[in-house]
């Protein structure tokens, strides 16, 4: 939806946009839903309402408590942005691209009333790119003024985040240095 002027704020489109969600989380393919998603993830959040964001993920968790999966387990929130119990668990990943990790530990904090939500680390993610061009030498630096320093249990790396450090010589560190 990249260049569209969607105003959230508007009760007729925010309302469709609600009722969507329950659409796609319910998992009601006899009333053509697609089978349920498991999350959601939130790009650009930094260009729309944090306000409609968590009303989205508040109605797509509610959907998702009361919603029955092949195994009847569902169980809401420990504060990471998981669903905390049973093999299906719903997340929110928030994309809010910025250097700046203390902007990104409050999008976190936002995100608690909720049930919370992984937010990706993008310091930590510049700072793997400085390895790979000899900028930082010393692996101890790695998490220096990252999002894991603040909130870790809710910094978020995932292999296509780190995709550009693909001609890096040392691209694989990242998910090394991850996997521990």
């Amino acid at each position: 939806m990249m260049f569209a002027d969607l105003d959230y704020g508007q009760g007729d489109l925010r309302e469709d946009v609600l009722r969507w969600t329950e659409w796609m989380v319910s998992g009601e393919k006899e009333e053509g839903g697609i089978g349920g998603v498991g999350g959601f993830r939130l790009d650009a959040a930094k260009h729309y309402s944090r306000g409609f964001q968590r009303d989205v993920v508040r109605r797509a968790r509610s959907t998702a408590k009361n919603s029955k999966t092949q195994d009847g387990e569902r169980t809401m929130g420990n504060g990471d942005g998981w669903v905390s119990e049973g093999r299906n668990r719903f997340w929110t990943i928030i994309e809010y691209w910025s250097w700046n990790s203390e902007k990104l530990a409050k999008t976190v904090d936002a995100f608690e009333e909720v049930g919370g939500a992984g937010v990706f680390d993008v310091q930590l993610m510049y700072n793997f790119f400085d390895l790979s061009n000899g900028k930082v030498r010393d692996l101890r630096e790695m998490s220096a003024n990252s999002l894991v320093n603040l909130r870790a249990g809710n910094a978020v790396v995932s292999s296509s985040f780190t995709s550009f450090l693909s001609l890096a010589p040392f691209s694989p560190i990242p998910h090394c240095l991850l996997s521990f």
